[in-house]
């Protein structure tokens, strides 16, 4: 690497598939985070997110999909993603998004 570490955090995304509100459109939310990442032109070295990435994720009837589906929208950018768990995430589905998505040593 010849320039200095470049991370990128983000957090509470609460992302869901359906809306979590009036006029509150998460998918639409997500893309366009998505896509002002893509667009940033200096090279970043890891994407950083704080945790609650999706609305829902707690709950027991949570099947695990919304946070799948988020991440798999990240990680579609092509940046190592690294994490925290938030309060309204899916503690096991994100570690196993985040344990299937580590580099090969």
């Amino acid at each position: 690497m010849n320039h200095p570490l470049r991370m990128l955090h983000i957090g509470d995304t609460h992302w869901a598939s359906e809306p979590i509100a009036p006029g509150i459109d998460s998918q639409a939310r997500l893309n366009q985070l998505c896509d002002w990442i893509a667009s940033i032109h200096q090279p970043i070295d890891a994407l950083i997110h704080t945790g609650d990435w999706v609305h829902r994720g707690q709950l027991d009837c949570d099947s695990g999909n919304s946070t799948r589906t988020a991440w798999n929208r990240l990680a579609q950018i092509g940046i190592p993603i690294l994490t925290a768990v938030g309060n309204h995430d899916n503690r096991s589905v994100l570690t196993q998004c985040f344990q299937q998505n580590l580099p090969a040593h």
